[in-house]
């Protein structure tokens, strides 16, 4: 007869898996998506940091399967197994490390990581109580390396930032710099431009205390060249941002330029394809001041 597993086991088990699940799925998504080792023309967008958050992300995905099948326990008791928790639970895992390219079709990720599934489970099944002594046995060691992906992470980052700014050319009585960029914005329909009802009240106080240009024309149509020739004052066919093609470093940016003047550059968006990733940008922010520097030839009255 089969028994059920107690609420520890299933919290040990989803807490195991949760972070194995993470922490394997965070260093995918950074080969594929963050340096492009499994395919030169996949976008960059993401970063260390993913391999802690994927970490936390499955850990509560795997803690929320064990509470609702704690509370099933009563009602449907052979679903609560070993012989049924592990196995869905090594699925789940092997599906989502499976898929975390994008380069395999979705019936193809689930017949192999059914298969991968399978597989762990035999292995596993051979150990006493379906493997469950490992998953008790290790799940300290587990967390243990999540805390220390977390804390060596953030120390790397931290580490990093306080030598490059401490490295930085001094910019003494330097202004800081926000440049900020709207995608699909309409200049027609803002109210700083003569539209009729008060859409952008907080750009229009920008525009009564600086400048603003009645006629601005972008070197491309949409959002990834336009933004690079925006940073390197060249037209798309000289800094070829195109598409899945990012801006190299063959041309200076602004925030390059800045940075070797002294400032410390930072970027923030919500753009997670066209915007920020792709073009690499760095906005530039001066550590020393906080005044705005407002830019150019007509003046607001």
């Amino acid at each position: 007869m089969r028994r059920t597993l107690t609420w520890s086991e299933l919290l040990q088990l989803a807490t195991w898996f949760g972070l194995v699940t993470g922490l394997v799925e965070g260093f995918g998504l950074l080969a594929a998506f963050g340096y492009g080792w499994l395919n030169d023309n996949i976008r960059a967008g993401v970063s260390i940091e993913i391999i802690w958050i994927s970490a936390i992300v499955n850990l509560i995905l795997f803690l929320g399967l064990a509470i609702i099948a704690g509370f099933l326990k009563a009602a449907l008791p052979r679903l609560v197994a070993p012989q049924v928790v592990v196995p869905v639970f090594l699925f789940l895992g092997f599906l989502d490390w499976v898929a975390v390219s994008g380069r395999i079709g979705p019936i193809a990720v689930l017949v192999l990581a059914a298969g991968l599934a399978t597989m762990a489970y035999r292995t596993l099944s051979k150990r006493e109580s379906s493997g469950l002594p490992f998953f008790r046995r290790t799940v300290p060691w587990v967390v243990s390396v999540a805390i220390a992906a977390f804390v060596v992470i953030h120390g790397g980052l931290w580490l990093r930032e306080r030598l490059a700014t401490q490295s930085l050319a001094p910019a003494p009585g330097s202004r800081n710099v926000v440049v900020v960029l709207v995608d699909t914005l309409r200049a027609d329909h803002m109210s700083l431009y003569g539209y009729a009802r008060q859409t952008s009240p907080n750009i229009d106080g920008i525009a009564r205390q600086g400048v603003t240009f009645d006629n601005a024309i972008a070197t491309a149509s949409w959002t990834l060249p336009s933004h690079a020739s925006l940073l390197t004052g060249r037209y798309p066919h000289e800094h070829q941002a195109e598409v899945d093609a990012p801006l190299d470093a063959h041309y200076a940016t602004l925030s390059g330029v800045m940075r070797n003047r002294g400032y410390r550059t930072g970027g923030f968006s919500a753009n997670l394809f066209y915007g920020f990733f792709p073009c690499q940008f760095r906005f530039s922010i001066n550590v020393q001041r906080s005044r705005l520097i407002r830019f150019n030839p007509r003046f607001i009255p």
